[in-house]
């Protein structure tokens, strides 16, 4: 397996070739800015986690799958401002050649998710309420 598909000029081959597990976690075609240095981070935290993959292959402890799950999920999360910029969750400027993130768009994220878990709490709330509940005796609830 060749780890690091990326050519010297940072640009990406992945039109020519299948996306590896890491590649699709990282988003690794994701970089509007057009960063060489984001590009070889992404393409390096990818590489990372298709390691991971192949020694989980090679694996067969429980406990060696768990740490290699586990390191896998750090090197993602690494990555994961470029997923909330993909997604549009987050609005970005770019000031004095630096890409800047409004406070805005960071303060309506953080509304969204309140209200998202509002509304999971409430459904689920509601959805609770329609099982009627078996109490034991002298047990209250």
């Amino acid at each position: 397996m060749i780890y690091g598909p990326w050519t010297d000029s940072g640009e990406e081959e992945l039109g020519m070739q299948e996306q590896t597990l890491g590649d699709r976690r990282v988003r690794a075609s994701f970089n509007p800015a057009k960063d060489n240095k984001v590009d070889a981070i992404k393409h390096a935290t990818a590489s990372l986690i298709d390691l991971c993959e192949e020694m989980k292959s090679e694996k067969q402890g429980s406990d060696s799958l768990r740490l290699l799950a586990l390191a896998q999920t750090a090197y993602e999360e690494a990555t994961y401002l470029y997923k909330l910029l993909g997604n549009g969750e987050l609005e970005t400027y770019v000031e004095g050649g630096k890409r800047m993130i409004t406070m805005r768009s960071i303060h309506e994220r953080i509304k969204r998710l309140i209200a998202a878990f509002k509304n999971t709490y409430a459904l689920a709330k509601k959805l609770l309420s329609k099982f009627p509940h078996k109490r034991k005796p002298g047990v209250r609830t």
